[in-house]
């Protein structure tokens, strides 16, 4: 059988960056998960551990991996915002 490409199929996901400063929006979107354990860094509670976000950093939702918190590098390179019909889904 000849090897093939593939392309992974693209998924749609909720993130919020955090800033420092908006730590109850943070809270919201994370079911009160969140908590700040030092000045300007959080510390979340996810279904597969304890995760650290520091300031910048995205805090990212998809149905299928849960939270997990991307740096704001990273989140640019692999991230796009989704087209208006889909954020209200």
């Amino acid at each position: 059988m000849p090897v093939k490409r593939y392309i992974k199929r693209p998924f749609h996901v909720s993130a919020v960056q955090w800033s420092g400063n908006n730590r109850n929006e943070i809270l919201d979107f994370t079911n009160h998960n969140a908590k700040l354990v030092e000045k300007r860094r959080l510390r979340i509670k996810t279904s597969r551990g304890t995760v650290f976000a520091n300031e910048m950093d995205w805090i990212v939702y998809d149905s299928e991996e849960g939270y997990y918190v991307v740096s704001d590098e990273a989140f640019q390179k692999r991230y796009k915002e989704a087209d208006r019909k889909f954020q209200s889904e």
